[in-house]
């Protein structure tokens, strides 16, 4: 649905006049990279105008946005030291289960999607030493 028409429904809904800097917003217009031209705002879906505004407030993903990407992915994690619990391995074969259940940051998963089949990935938390492995 068009951001125009969602606008003039809530007017009609709500029984009023559209506020004259609404319609002058509805006008402007905003780069479009699928296009690779100037569309007034109006005239975008609202599912293109929500990414288009969080590209330009720069919002971060959520964690779960940044869990989908390592879909596919298999890990190898060891921890070898920690609080006060001997070291442990665990074998990563779901990722999205894994790390839904298991808080490693999202500093973490974001650069888990980078690492490459054999890399290994370093954790340095204060109180423990943690090694990440991608495989196949």
């Amino acid at each position: 649905m068009l951001i125009k028409d969602i606008v003039k429904l809530v007017s009609t809904i709500d029984n009023k006049k559209l506020p004259d800097d609404i319609e002058k917003m509805l006008k402007r217009v905003i780069w479009s990279e699928s296009k690779e031209t100037y569309i007034e705002i109006g005239e975008m879906h609202l599912d293109h105008y929500l990414r288009s505004v969080s590209k330009k407030l720069n919002i971060e993903p959520s964690t779960e946005e940044l869990i989908e990407k390592l879909q596919g992915m298999k890990f190898f994690i060891v921890r070898w030291s920690g609080d006060q619990t001997p070291p442990s391995s665990n074998r990563v074969d779901d990722p999205l289960t894994f790390f839904n259940v298991n808080y490693y940051g999202d500093d973490v998963i974001k650069d888990l999607a980078e690492v490459e089949v054999g890399e290994k990935y370093k954790v340095d938390e204060m109180m423990q030493d943690i090694e990440i492995l991608r495989y196949e």
